[in-house]
């Protein structure tokens, strides 16, 4: 394996943080480094496929150097821990998320509902803000509906954390799928460490395929925005009436366009002329739009 690294200032790491984001890449992050600057790093089979990489990332960010700060060989068993210092618990409400490998280093007061998680190298360590938002319209949809049961779509479902939480917080059914089979398999992982292997259903299926089944009370989308505005059509129709759709994977300056587009849409889809309501997390914004009772 060969590791490649490269000093990034703040404000570069940022934008390079949400270029990956979006691109769904496994291969690149930005790592926090002991003392500043922060770390651009990339793993690749071979220095050709690192050196190819590096250009094509330099024709979107032109303003990197012509070379990394580092090309070197690297134990392959070193980069795929990498991704570990990228996941820390976290809490919502009810919610809570613990990496699988510190499970025996917390203790659960009985009204925590808990998500056992390790990512691997799918996208979706739960420590983006995108996640986050989604997990937080869950648990605030989980709490408007009391004991009335509901059923969710995780669509993009990355390392299936999502899918996972709506399980422990009780919905039935949920429905993840996700168009790249290693999230498909993580996510299968992940679901049997916390005992979930009948709770969920998991799909390897892009966009159109995974929200053609039925309707769901809740439908989670942190994707990106583009793929937001080409779908919107299938992803308003699964939402079922008196249901919720939260769309996320959506930077703040791109918040307006796409309210005003799903505000334009939503009527076509069942959904009464509505304005979604925008939930912000830093440089990150998700929306979520209400389908009225039928």
């Amino acid at each position: 394996m060969i590791l490649l690294q490269s000093a990034v200032d703040d404000h570069r790491a940022d934008a390079l943080e949400a270029f990956c984001c979006e691109e769904l890449s496994p291969w690149w992050l930005v790592r926090p480094n002991p003392t500043d600057p922060l770390q651009l790093q990339g793993a690749f089979d071979d220095r050709e496929s690192a050196r190819a990489a590096w250009e094509e990332l330099r024709s979107t960010f032109p303003e990197l150097p012509d070379d990394p700060d580092t090309l070197e060989e690297q134990p392959d068993e070193d980069w795929m821990l990498a991704y570990r210092h990228h996941l820390h618990p976290w809490q919502s409400g009810p919610l809570r998320w613990i990496p699988e490998w510190e499970r025996a280093e917390h203790f659960i007061q009985p009204y925590q509902r808990v998500v056992y998680l390790d990512s691997g190298l799918a996208f979706g360590t739960g420590s983006h803000e995108t996640t986050r938002l989604c997990a937080r319209s869950l648990v605030r949809f989980a709490r408007e509906r009391g004991d009335r049961p509901f059923s969710v779509v995780d669509a993009g479902c990355g390392s299936g954390i999502l899918a996972l939480s709506a399980a422990v917080l009780g919905a039935r059914p949920v429905r993840g799928f996700d168009s790249d089979p290693e999230a498909v398999r993580v996510s299968r992982e992940n679901a049997a460490a916390n005992g979930r292997e009948g709770d969920i259903e998991w799909l390897e299926a892009g966009m159109e395929e995974g929200l053609a089944g039925p309707a769901a009370d809740l439908v989670l989308a942190n994707i990106q925005a583009d793929v937001l505005r080409i779908y919107a059509d299938e992803l308003l129709r699964a939402v079922a009436p008196g249901g919720r759709l939260v769309l996320s994977g959506i930077l703040a300056e791109e918040a307006p366009a796409l309210r005003e587009f799903y505000a334009a849409r939503a009527g076509t889809a069942g959904f009464a002329p509505a304005t979604p309501r925008l939930l912000a997390d830093g440089a990150w914004a998700a929306l979520a739009l209400d389908r009225p009772p039928s």
